[in-house]
């Protein structure tokens, strides 16, 4: 039987908040003992650091999924059964329930270091970092400056908590259905960016490298 840390998401730490803030974006409740993750295959890396941090040793699998006429995506996923308390904490603590895209509340949690860590893991699902240059066209042609955005899909519920958390001062936006999005700007996303990684050291490189380049160009 495979081995897993039933207390992962009761011991309420930024390395648990993360994870459940991935979860809330970008896993899902499968059934009242199960919770699972899909992501492409080129995030596997990515379920290993899930599976080692919250003491799972079972398989991760990867599959080809089929989608109309010759599309094919090969994704992995992996799935924790037998985690009941799990699900609990994490519908008690982070409101995390079965079928939550449309629905989904901010967490409960309230001390900074699991906010921005929960936010990170909630970025790193359903966000997207745009950096660390940007160009524009001016008489002299064209040139660059340094730029920072973290976008953000979720619910209006979500995103207005997000809001808050960051100081962020732009508009969050309607999307479609029930779906809104925000984007975090400038000094104050390189703010949030910088605290999110110091309480918490997981997340996809692909986007937080963004951030570091970010801050070697504006010293």
């Amino acid at each position: 039987m495979y081995t897993k840390n039933q207390n992962f998401f009761r011991e309420e730490t930024p390395t648990s908040a993360y994870w459940a803030g991935f979860i809330a974006a970008d896993g899902y409740i499968k059934t009242k003992d199960c919770v699972a993750i899909r992501l492409s295959i080129k995030d596997r890396a990515h379920l290993e650091w899930f599976a080692k941090n919250s003491g799972y040793n079972g398989k991760i699998r990867v599959y080809t999924e089929c989608g109309g006429f010759s599309d094919k995506t090969i994704v992995a996923t992996v799935t924790v059964c037998g985690v009941r308390q799990w699900v609990d904490d994490l519908a008690q603590i982070y409101n995390i329930v079965p079928k939550k895209s449309l629905i989904l509340q901010p967490p409960k949690i309230t001390k900074a270091k699991l906010v921005y860590s929960y936010i990170k893991g909630y970025i790193d699902g359903d966000g997207h970092i745009e950096g660390p240059l940007r160009q524009y066209e001016t008489k002299n042609g064209i040139k660059q400056c340094p730029h920072l955005r973290i976008k953000i899909l979720g619910t209006l519920d979500v995103l207005s908590w997000i809001k808050r958390k960051t100081q962020a001062t732009t508009q969050i936006c309607h999307r479609k259905n029930k779906l809104y999005v925000i984007a975090i700007n400038g000094k104050i996303a390189f703010r949030f960016a910088k605290l999110a990684n110091k309480y918490c050291n997981i997340g996809l490189s692909r986007k937080w490298d963004k951030v570091a380049q970010y801050q070697a160009l504006i010293g």
